[in-house]
């Protein structure tokens, strides 16, 4: 039976142990949070597309200020998502 050092052990640990926590990093870097709480995907169904598009044809904001400005962008990246664009 083969011996470890003290040397060999410790990277044999400290790779059993990184190895894991570096896998799971890619993992959840592949969205993140903003993606994870709001994600829209492409819709694929025919009739749920239609009324998805007669619904965002009616949507109108009102207003200049900061708040519509960034309803209009979040719904300008949903609505791109959504129908495929």
């Amino acid at each position: 039976m083969k011996k470890y050092t003290s040397t060999a052990f410790s990277r044999v640990l400290l790779i059993s142990f990184l190895l894991p926590i570096v896998l799971v990093q890619n993992v959840l870097m592949a969205e993140d949070g903003y993606e994870l709480w709001l994600r829209y995907s492409k819709v694929e169904d025919k009739t749920k597309l239609t009324d998805l598009h007669k619904i965002l044809d009616n949507i109108s904001i009102a207003g200049e200020n900061k708040t519509c400005l960034i309803i209009r962008k979040e719904l300008h990246l949903a609505a791109e998502n959504m129908l495929g664009k």
